[in-house]
């Protein structure tokens, strides 16, 4: 069964791009164009994995990720951050907060499913 992975970014040729070649691999993506529609979404669907970017502000990040694990049914969802450049202390600031990973955006433009992949198997996906 293929697993469902959100991408909230307003970057859609992003999402096409790494897309493209989960889908390959029995990953199904979809696009979230904000937190809070993702949130209405999730209400009617459990992803597996929700990758939210650095765009919308590290304070939304994380209420972002405490509302996913407050609901029953999405609170063993992977939330992972999506940022331009991953340092230690950003990884320790977001996995603070309940999210599993930080990765960057050039990582996951080169290598989307080793580094899914990873993350789906053991929840280290994090990339400098």
């Amino acid at each position: 069964m293929a697993k469902l992975i959100i991408v909230i970014t307003e970057q859609l040729a992003f999402v096409k791009e790494i897309s493209h070649t989960l889908r390959q691999a029995e990953y199904f993506v979809l696009k979230g164009n904000h937190p809070e529609h993702v949130i209405e979404m999730i209400k009617s669907m459990i992803p597996d994995m929700i990758i939210i970017d650095e765009v919308f502000g590290k304070d939304t990040l994380i209420t972002f990720s405490q509302q996913v694990h407050l609901n029953s049914h999405t609170k063993t969802t992977s939330v992972v951050a999506l940022v331009s450049t991953s340092s230690d202390k950003v990884k320790h600031e977001f996995s603070s907060h309940g999210i599993k990973a930080v990765i960057s955006r050039d990582d996951l433009l080169k290598k989307p499913l080793q580094l899914i992949s990873n993350l789906m198997l053991n929840g280290n996906g994090s990339s400098s």
